[in-house]
């Protein structure tokens, strides 16, 4: 079997590389991580934003462009490359979850552009003690304990995917 991406693929792959190789040089994904307390730079999330790549995945009726997997390879491979520091996989499993559960095109919409950051609190901590009560959708609220969520002191909310698909839950406004 012969694998080659398409013209459109290929395009995506070089516009991407292009753009992190101006907007997230090394040194600067570094000096993210060592010593910001987000764990992400918020002007480059911004830029990832106005260039299309926190919406790649999202449905185009929320303000996505409704890409697949092979595109969202193709952009997680060249922000590996340049080592991007941020909750990206994180937002766009979150996306893909809300966009399963429907209903949710306003929050899209805003993970789409940037406003909001939304991780999933997927796993649990077995050596954390014994669990709680799985979470659960609740009074309008996703109730439950989860430990070590990804870029929770960043995201303005949360979902479970143990709580209904469409729970979700903003910790906090911007």
């Amino acid at each position: 079997m012969k694998f080659e991406l398409s013209d459109d693929q290929a395009l995506l792959r070089s516009s991407t590389r292009d753009f992190l190789a101006r907007a997230c040089p090394f040194e600067a994904s570094r000096r993210t991580m060592e010593h910001d307390s987000r764990g992400y730079d918020p002007a480059l999330w911004q830029g990832l934003a106005e260039m299309g790549y926190l919406g790649l995945t999202a449905p185009a009726r929320a303000g996505g462009q409704g890409l697949g997997t092979v595109e969202l390879a193709i952009v997680l491979e060249e922000m590996g490359r340049a080592c991007l520091p941020g909750p990206y996989l994180d937002v766009v499993l979150a996306v893909t979850l809300l966009a399963a559960a429907g209903g949710q095109d306003a929050l899209l919409a805003d993970l789409a552009a940037g406003k909001t950051v939304v991780t999933i609190a997927r796993n649990e901590a077995p050596f954390a003690g014994s669990p709680g009560a799985p979470a659960r959708f609740e009074g309008g609220r996703v109730r439950g304990t989860k430990y070590f969520v990804p870029f929770a002191a960043a995201a303005t909310g949360s979902s479970s995917p143990r709580a209904t698909a469409s729970a979700w839950c903003r910790s906090r406004s911007r």
